[in-house]
């Protein structure tokens, strides 16, 4: 008897860290047919928000004010603008935010229409400037501008900077681009804007400014450098895949900051890996400079190898991660996972011992490098081996049920090979222990079936009788469980679970964890999440009945496919008992004419 559980566990631990689902034309239709419905949704609110800023604050008599902290270490607290003599405008930052505006961001404190004359902004802040050895300095300071209204819309970045650190330029008027000197002309504080609002968690606020910043569609004005590269990281955001590529390509030659755009193209090359599209993924990842920033060069190095191995590369995938010097323990085990399927299969043992050896690596990796170490050894070079590697791991832990099936089986191995009463009774008991945990999980499933075929191998046929019995009654019972599940799930009625991510909610199927990560099923919760909430957005800006109703038909749909995804998630499980349930029958039938034959009585 072999474990297919770990002969699963080995096939799909012999991959990347990062999982890759098949590529399928129907779906990848229906992905189409969802993103033009986000599509539509976005252009019409591209439309009614132009409409409504000109509407509000017509160009005119159109004033906005910005704040920028361009000061490192120089962390904000809070600041107050009070436009001539009126009330002050007091806004307090918590250390996210403040930390967003040292980043890349600019909030804008106020957008207002300005009558015709002179007037004048003052902005108080307050802030610390934070030292290594702990002893910040606490700095409040005041800036004043005056600024006489034109006819065409104005906008001021002040800086909150103090004194004796500011840069000589303090303020920015965008109507009057030849007076631009505090950063490079074609800085847009808008897109600013746009970045503070999506640092500091407020994705959809940041689009709306976004589509505001875009204008209307049928403008002749071309698009500020930087804003092709963040509607691309829109479009992935919403997984728009193809509107994201085409804004990624529009935005090659005019993008200022090549970071920016690199992480766009990492993250198509991600979507596309997930989704199985492969040719799509290596197409993204060739689009990013041979001198990737080294911020992001690990993850570049690392998803390049991963598309290599996705398309049965592994020579190039080995040899890709091989040339980098000292590197993080992810790469490390994927060149282990590469050289061993690439055939080198004693480095590719060693790298993975490393790993799992290794105090650098973080505990989940270093986990999961032993439980690959330990089957592949299992599986071919018999049981000895493994079990040094599963020692490692901890008795309770997201991989321990899965290292005590294995160690059962690294013991029946070095048995077959030696016969040793105590190795079966140290298989025996790691399956015992193993078969008194979750019944839901299926390494504890297998188990339920490998406590009797221990007792078959010694000889304790009445044990083994009863052994396979509580299996075949325990499967029985799991598969009612599940299929009560799997009922449940597919009657749809579990929307706001699948909406906050909550899988305690849900029916208990054992599997819903890996479920939740699953690109299939976290693409149609996430289109579902998109596409309510542009429904709201449309029906707050008073967009077209008809275009709600696509996207509110469009949801469901989502919604629906979302509960499916899981429900088939069930079904695996279920045949996966249904054969299980084959072996024990087998397993009971063969042992109760044993005992009919030699006459035992029990042991």
């Amino acid at each position: 008897m072999r474990s297919r559980l770990g002969n699963a566990l080995l096939c799909a631990c012999l991959l990347a860290v990062g999982t890759a689902a098949t590529a399928d034309n129907s779906a990848a239709a229906h992905e189409r047919a969802v993103e033009q419905v986000k599509y539509d949704a976005l252009m019409a609110l591209r439309e009614s928000l132009t409409r409504e800023v000109d509407a509000q604050f017509p160009t005119r008599s159109r004033v906005s004010v910005y704040l920028e902290a361009p000061v490192a270490q120089f962390v904000l607290r809070n600041v107050s603008l009070r436009v001539d003599a009126g009330e002050p405008i007091v806004k307090k930052y918590t250390r996210k935010q403040a930390l967003a505006l040292l980043e890349r961001g600019a909030d804008r404190l106020l957008r207002f229409n300005a009558a015709p004359g002179t007037h004048r902004l003052t902005l108080e802040f307050s802030g610390a400037l934070e030292r290594p050895n702990g002893q910040d300095l606490v700095i409040d300071d005041t800036l004043e501008l005056e600024f006489e209204t034109k006819p065409n819309s104005q906008a001021f970045i002040m800086p909150a900077a103090p004194k004796i650190l500011r840069p000589v330029r303090t303020f920015s008027d965008l109507g009057e681009r030849a007076t631009w000197n505090w950063k490079s002309v074609a800085d847009d504080p808008r897109l600013d804007y746009v970045r503070y609002l999506w640092d500091t968690d407020r994705y959809l606020p940041g689009l709306m400014e976004l589509l505001r910043a875009a204008g209307p569609a049928n403008t002749d004005e071309p698009s500020a450098p930087g804003f092709d590269t963040l509607m691309a990281e829109a479009y992935l955001n919403f997984g728009m895949r193809d509107h994201a590529k085409r804004s990624a390509m529009a935005a090659r030659d005019s993008e200022p900051e090549p970071t920016a755009l690199t992480h766009v193209w990492l993250q198509l090359a991600q979507l596309d890996y997930k989704n199985g599209n492969y040719a799509g993924a290596a197409y993204a990842i060739a689009q990013i400079p041979a001198d990737v920033p080294e911020a992001q060069q690990a993850d570049f190095l690392d998803l390049r190898a991963r598309i290599f191995m996705a398309q049965g590369e592994y020579g190039q995938a080995a040899a890709l991660l091989g040339g980098i010097a000292n590197p993080a323990p992810l790469l490390r085990y994927n060149h282990a996972v590469a050289l061993i399927k690439s055939g080198n299969t004693a480095r590719g043992r060693a790298e993975l011992n490393a790993v799992g050896a290794g105090q650098a690596s973080e505990a989940r990796l270093r986990e999961r490098a032993n439980l690959v170490l330990a089957y592949h050894l299992l599986d071919q070079a018999g049981g000895d081996g493994a079990k040094s590697a599963l020692q490692r791991l901890p008795l309770n832990g997201p991989y321990a049920n899965s290292g005590l099936l294995a160690l059962g089986w690294a013991e029946i191995a070095g048995a077959q090979d030696n016969p040793d009463a105590s190795r079966l009774r140290r298989a025996l008991a790691a399956w015992e222990l193993l078969a008194s945990r979750d019944r839901l999980d299926p390494a504890v499933q297998e188990a339920l079936i490998s406590v009797p075929y221990a007792h078959e191998q010694f000889g304790h046929y009445e044990r083994a009788v009863r052994g396979y019995q509580n299996a075949i009654d325990a499967y029985t019972q799991i598969a009612g469980q599940l299929r009560g599940a799997a009922k449940r799930l597919r009657q749809g009625n579990f929307r706001e679970a699948i909406l906050s991510d909550d899988a305690g909610s849900l029916p208990r199927t054992g599997n819903l964890e890996r479920i939740f990560t699953e690109g299939r099923f976290r693409a149609h919760a996430q289109n579902y999440r998109h596409l309510k909430g542009l429904q709201l957005a449309v029906a707050e800006h008073d967009g077209p009945k008809r275009l709600r109703d696509r996207l509110e038909q469009a949801a469901e749909e989502e919604i629906v496919r979302a509960h499916e995804a899981i429900a088939a998630g069930v079904d695996q499980q279920i045949r996966n008992l249904e054969q299980y349930l084959i072996d024990a029958r087998l397993g009971l039938v063969r042992n109760s004419n044993r005992l009919k034959s030699s006459g035992q009585r029990g042991s």
